[in-house]
């Protein structure tokens, strides 16, 4: 059937419009007159009447072109109020809101949702030109899902923009509608419209995207900045522009770029896409923007940018090229005939891949203004003709890659270059000078390279310079400090420089400043200049002068490895709010260490090698992650916080006694003196043993109380002068002061110094004859005493004189020859000294009160008759006048305890060096043991180290099998629980020690217990806990500690058992011998200190191989000379036995015994 032209033009028209209201899925634009007559051209006659019925058509055309393009605009309303509710709210009042009067929802003031409004354009964001409609939602903060409906808008909608805002979800598939429309078997009316241009980028939408290739009238697609996934999308094939960076899409591009040869600007930075980037697009390929950088793709740059089929595969008007941050290869295939195919080129980015190639010339383009080729591995040299061909080059970046050869002369005609980094490569520059013409310069990088050059004159014409960077060069010479000052520099680094002489004041702008590792001194009063530097190193120079005063804004700091002195500033967070890195060790810094816990930005802080002395109260805030208060001069007690975490260690300095009268506002009658002691012991860390009640009288409370000193056996107890005077701290006038809050509760009102009462005035006649009568008795026994103890010496004498036992040791070893150095350490009777013996390095140790003397010559004896690789040699004894010394083997490494204090050395121990010295500790104690002796004191603080390690410090040692003693004095944290308990020393309790030992070895020298405080300790043991697994302990040895550990004493592993024990798990270590022991000290104590493990650690914990012959010793005899013996040993039952070979050999130095 023919159906009549009027009814095919209304069916037509009326396509696409459902019963149900939905819109009309069709765009008009009116056909001329023209057009619509040539529709029916065959039919058409000219006669009046079809011209009639013709003219009756276009009416009725007319009217439903009218009535359509209403419903349109009335659809286009209902989407919007659809994405007014989904992206506002659901409520109609809170809508209401947001559009009217709330911030989320800006608007024309004078739109009212609630009108029936046929004109969209009255909509916020809505625009019509020439019946197409652009809406631009963006920066709104719209928030929520699109709704399905936003493919209901009509094709005159061109244009939508939602970035910038919160929207969040899937982009809905009706998307897809907003599209021009082809009909099947129906021509279209005339040109179609449809959805140009979509940007949705900068907001939280998720999932992958849909399908936009039946989008035919799509041109523009923006998408960045969302949350996609998945592969890359079809697209409309005409699509000019994309941008889908800052995603998360994966999948490959092999060919992707090629199959859309429309695209212009192409951007899919930072996403996770892969496979080799292939593009090979017609010569007429309109790209000018291309940007693939931060992704994962691979292959040769050739791919991309090659000779093929006599054209280069970049297009000839492509301006921009950013495919830095993958993962490219090869080299260009490039030559100068192919110049002229990137004369559009203004910006290239290829950093961040692995390109190996010389420098590509033929992308230095006349028009090229921008060029990063940075951290690739490009070589060979910088082409001086780049400078002639990008004459308007203002950004080079040839960073990071392995240049060399000279920087060329040439590139002083970059004049308009702003931006210049050839850092970390091989370049050299004899003369920097020739850069003062880049007068444009903004940054100059030339760091890490070989430049042997000076800054004289060689920038002082870059006034615009804000950034300079030279470090880790050669250049020398006096600083430039006037030239520097007078340029307006916001960063300035010359570190690792052979550079000296003072610093002048900078410009106050200066932001960053590391003038680090040259050679400056001076003092640093030109610091005070830097008001607004919040970066700042001058480490490992030669300042001199008190801490600098810094500016508030500072944030890191280091001053260390100078020679700086005074005290350290009070670091409070109002004077340094964002102080968060602070380094000023290895300097001479005294006095006191304030609280660090105000800093609430501090993170890591360095004082360590200083000679601080107080920090008894220092903590730190939750941030801090790193601490260093190490080689300090710090007085007892110390802040627990940085015992613990940042390895402090203090002494004791003062061990007198001090007595005072408190006077405390309490109820006298409510007053206990034991509850005093207890709770006053615990608040200030002590022993309660420590405080003597003298009396306690009315008036409130005044008690006369002594304080003792400290056992030198106690770890991190306060003197009693200190306690003395932070008690004066803590009285009621004072107390804001006060470093123990919890000593409020005494109510101290007054402490007094106690003094005797004086006798001299007001003395009755009765009280003098007293005094007179006692004095004549107190003499007359003085001087029986006198008589008694000469006629008894005498006796002793006579009697010596017929024994059979030997004379006196201390008549028999008197040593000559002997020089005494600096204090290098203390031991249970007195101070250490370093010293010499014709020549030969010893340590010498004395008693510091002659009530010692017998328990000093009792150690002498002992190790008199001790001979053993593992046990510190005596070799005499040396009388200086005034004092008796023991002189003793030296050994170079001073304790074990300190070697483990410090880091280059700790850091760089083995298991295997570890286990080496609990060998050694072994066999020590194993002959001390088959010798019937107690050492009583085994610690890593008595374990000297050399070749090997040895035990030291016999002043508690006992030549018995069992020793009860009667003194308080035992190393609580080392001792039995029969010996914190009883005072009873067995050989099993030296195992207990020996166990302990162990551990702090594998502990690397923590300090057992060191939570708790002495009586902790006792209760702890006591009660069957033991000190945890150190986590770089092995099983067995930790088998053997644990045996060690037996509450039972006769459970106890014997010594002879566990050096089985360990021989069977470790069978190689009996044979590993130090190399120390050919080596002379001298050597060992000049060598750098940051030396690799094998060049320093393995020369003093190594052993020789199985095959290595036996090594010569030398052995120091009384009599001053050296004689030769084998090393080899016989562990026979423990003992160690010598073979002596009488010939005397001068020609080796004769400096310790192995």
């Amino acid at each position: 059937m023919i159906v009549p032209e009027e009814d095919r033009i209304v069916q037509f028209l009326s396509f696409g419009h459902s019963s149900s209201g939905s819109h009309p899925r069709l765009c008009f634009i009116f056909r001329s007159r023209k057009t619509l007559l040539s529709s029916n051209e065959g039919r058409f006659d000219g006669t009046p009447a079809v011209l009639k019925k013709m003219a009756a058509i276009n009416r009725r055309i007319l009217f439903l072109l009218s009535f359509l393009l209403v419903e349109t605009f009335a659809t286009d309303r209902d989407v919007l109020y659809d994405l007014y509710r989904a992206l506002g709210g659901d409520d109609t009042s809170y809508v209401q809101s947001l559009i009217i009067e709330g911030p989320k929802w800006r608007r024309r003031d004078n739109w009212d949702p609630s009108l029936n409004v046929t004109d969209i354009d009255s909509f916020y964001g809505v625009n019509i030109y020439s019946d197409r409609i652009y809406i631009d939602l963006n920066h709104n903060n719209l928030v929520g899902r699109l709704p399905d409906s936003i493919g209901n808008f009509s094709k005159q909608v061109v244009f939508i923009n939602l970035s910038y805002n919160n929207i969040s979800g899937q982009l809905p598939p009706t998307i897809r509608n907003l599209s021009s429309i082809t009909f099947h078997h129906q021509p279209p009316l005339t040109d179609d419209l449809g959805l140009e241009t979509f940007i949705c980028g900068y907001n939280n939408l998720d999932g992958s995207l849909p399908d936009f290739s039946v989008m035919q009238s799509l041109l523009v697609l923006l998408l960045s900045n969302n949350q996609f996934s998945g592969p890359l999308p079809p697209l409309p094939s005409n699509i000019t522009v994309i941008d889908f960076s800052h995603n998360e899409l994966t999948g490959t591009i092999s060919d992707y770029l090629s199959s859309y040869l429309a695209l212009s600007d192409i951007s899919l930075s930072f996403n996770f896409l892969t496979g080799e980037i292939r593009f090979d697009p017609p010569d007429d390929a309109p790209c000018t923007l291309t940007n693939l950088s931060y992704n994962q793709f691979s292959g040769s740059i050739s791919n991309f940018i090659h000779v093929s089929r006599g054209k280069i595969c970049v297009i000839t008007d492509l301006a921009t090229l950013d495919i830095s941050h993958n993962h490219l290869t090869g080299h260009f295939e490039l030559d100068l005939s192919q110049y002229e195919s990137f004369q559009a080129l203004t910006y290239i980015d290829l950093s961040y891949n692995a390109i190996e190639s010389t420098i590509p010339q033929e992308l230095f383009v006349y028009t090229l203004q921008y060029i990063d080729l940075s951290h690739n591995r490009l070589n060979g040299s910088i082409p001086g003709i780049i400078s002639y061909q990008s004459i308007h080059l203002r950004s080079l970046f040839l960073n990071d890659n392995a240049l060399s050869g000279d920087i060329p002369v040439s590139i002083v005609s970059l004049y308009q270059l702003q931006y210049l980094s050839l850092s970390h490569n091989h370049l050299t520059c004899p003369d920097l000078s020739i850069l003062n013409d880049l007068t444009n310069l903004q940054l100059l990088d030339l760091s890490v390279n070989d430049i042997q050059s000076t800054l004289n004159g060689s920038i002082s014409s870059l006034v615009n310079l804000y950034s300079f960077n030279v470090s880790h060069n050669r250049i020398e010479g006096v600083f430039p400090a006037a030239q520097v000052a007078a340029l307006q520099l916001l960063s300035f680094d010359v570190s690792h420089n052979l550079l000296m002489g003072q610093v002048l004041p900078f410009r106050p702008t200066l932001e960053i400043l590391d003038i680090s590792s040259n050679k400056f001194d001076g003092s640093t009063t030109w610091i005070t200049s830097l008001l607004s530097i919040y970066d700042l190193n001058i480490s490992h120079n030669q300042f001199t002068g008190n801490f600098p005063t810094l500016p508030r804004l500072i944030t890191l700091l280091d001053v260390s490895h100078n020679s700086l002195s005074g005290s350290l500033p009070p670091l409070s967070n109002s004077s340094y709010p964002l102080l968060n890195t602070l380094y000023a060790d290895h300097n001479q810094f005294t006095g006191y260490v304030e609280d660090l816990s105000p800093l609430t930005h501090l993170k890591r802080i360095d004082i360590s090698n200083n000679h601080l002395h107080y920090a008894f109260d220092v903590h730190f805030n939750a941030n801090t992650s790193f601490c260093d208060f190490r080689a300090n001069s710090f007085e007892c007690p110390l802040s627990w916080d940085i015992v613990v975490l940042c390895g402090a260690n203090c002494t004791t300095v003062d061990f007198n006694s001090s007595r005072v009268i408190l006077t405390m506002a309490l109820n006298f009658d409510e007053f206990s003196t034991a509850s005093f002691i207890t709770q006053f012991a615990k608040d200030v860390n002590i022993s309660s043993s420590r405080l003597s009640i003298h009396s306690v009288e009315r008036g409130s409370v005044i008690m006369d109380v002594t304080i003792e000193p400290p056992s030198q056996l106690s770890v991190n107890e306060p003197s009693s002068y200190f306690l003395i005077s932070q008690l004066y701290a803590c009285t009621s006038q004072y107390f804001s002061s006060c470093p123990y809050p919890k000593l409020a509760q005494y109510n101290i009102t007054e402490v007094q110094q106690y003094y005797p009462p004086s006798t001299t005035e007001g003395l009755s006649r009765g009280a003098i004859a007293g005094i007179v009568i006692g004095a004549v008795c107190f003499a007359a026994i003085v001087v029986s005493v006198v008589v008694l103890f000469v006629w008894r010496r005498r006796k002793n004498r006579k009697s010596d004189e017929n024994s059979p036992e030997v004379p006196d040791i201390l008549d028999g070893i008197m040593l000559a020859n002997v020089k005494m150095g600096n204090i290098v350490g203390a031991g249970n009777f007195g101070d250490v000294y370093r010293g010499t013996w014709n020549g030969v390095e010893v340590a010498l140790k004395g008693i510091r009160e002659k009530d010692n003397l017998i328990k000093f010559k009792e150690e002498i004896r002992l190790l008199h008759k001790l001979n053993h690789p593992n046990v510190v040699r005596l070799w005499g004894l040396h009388d200086n006048g005034s004092q008796i010394f023991m002189v003793l083997q030296w050994a170079e490494l001073g304790s074990l305890d300190q070697l483990f204090r410090k880091a280059s050395w700790s850091d760089r121990l083995s298991n295997v060096d570890l286990v080496c010295m609990v060998h050694d500790v072994c066999k020590g104690l194993m002959y001390l043991q088959n010798r019937h002796i107690l050492h009583r004191d085994l610690a890593v603080r008595n374990l000297l180290v050399d070749g090997m390690q040895h035990i030291s410090d016999f002043g508690l040692s006992k030549e018995n099998d069992t020793y009860e003693a009667t003194s308080k004095t035992i190393p609580y944290r080392w001792s039995a629980p029969e010996v914190l308990k009883d005072r009873r020393s067995t050989m099993a309790s030296d195992l207990w020690s020996f166990g302990v030992v162990v551990w702090e070895i594998f502990s690397m020298g923590r300090i057992p217990y060191i939570h708790l405080s002495n009586l902790q300790v006792i209760k702890f043991v006591e009660e069957g806990n033991r000190l945890e697994k150190p986590e770089r302990c092995p099983p067995a040895i930790w088998d053997i500690v644990s045996s060690c550990w037996e509450n039972d004493p006769t459970l106890r592993t014997p010594i002879t058992q566990i050096y089985e024990d360990l021989l069977a798990a470790y069978p190689e270590i009996s044979e590993r011998r130090s190399p120390l022991l050919n080596r002379n000290p001298s050597v060992l104590r000049t060598e750098d200190s940051r030396s690799n493990l094998r060049g320093r650690i393995a020369r003093v914990f190594s052993r020789v191989p199985n095959d290595a012959p036996p090594a010569a010793v030398n052995i120091v005899t009384p009599s001053g000379y050296a004689h030769e013996e084998a090393t080899q040993t016989n562990f026979n039952g423990g003992t160690y036995e010598m073979v002596e070979n009488p010939t005397q050999t001068k020609s080796q130095p004769a400096y310790v015994y192995g």
